[in-house]
């Protein structure tokens, strides 16, 4: 009785580290299990799902893998699945990046392989910006980029609303994207008042 009360446990408990081990947000699709690092203001690390000032996060971070993929090139974006507007949740695309590849190593022991872009963002970086008194997740996803990668129609830098109604199943499985390689979140509150 003991040993199955100890096998039951462990597969609780294993179950559980399991679903804690996610570098997305919890319930966030699709996820990873290999952490993105992410460094704001030159050597602030962002462990998944702190917390961050909006003045913390005001312009792009630094992109940092553990080790290496066999991707020559990375896309990146940034989203953030928590736009509430007009009585419906929408995905927000705060960011997108392609033609990222590892440069120089970096000075962070964990993460030394940085990420350099080499081309144009097909999406400029938006900062976190929730509405007064809420709180959002703010999801940063990598990717292997396929090989010919061509995005040729990317209205996000001058059309907010598609940035608004991004449908990120959909870009993933329409470039042929596959799973992410990396990820991680924080959240950020807008603590002004309403």
């Amino acid at each position: 009785m003991i040993a199955i009360k100890l096998i039951t446990f462990s597969l609780l408990l294993g179950s559980a580290l399991a679903a804690q081990s996610t570098t997305t947000s919890p319930g966030f699709t699709p996820a990873s299990d290999t952490l993105l690092g992410l460094f704001f203001d030159g050597n602030t690390f962002v462990a998944s799902g702190s917390h961050k000032e909006l003045s913390q996060v005001s312009i792009p971070p630094k992109l940092a893998l553990e080790k290496r993929t066999h991707a020559t090139n990375y896309l990146s974006l940034m989203v953030d699945p928590d736009v509430f507007y007009l009585n419906v949740t929408y995905t927000f695309l705060h960011w997108l990046s392609q033609d990222l590849a590892i440069g120089d190593h970096s000075s962070f022991p964990r993460f030394p392989f940085i990420l350099t872009n080499t081309s144009a963002n097909l999406a400029e970086y938006i900062s976190p910006g929730p509405q007064a008194g809420d709180t959002h997740r703010y999801v940063y996803l990598l990717f292997n980029q396929p090989k010919g990668f061509n995005i040729t129609d990317a209205p996000y830098d001058t059309d907010v609303y598609t940035r608004l109604s991004f449908n990120l199943p959909s870009f993933i499985q329409e470039n042929g994207l596959g799973d992410p390689v990396a990820g991680n979140y924080f959240l950020a509150t807008n603590t002004s008042s309403k």
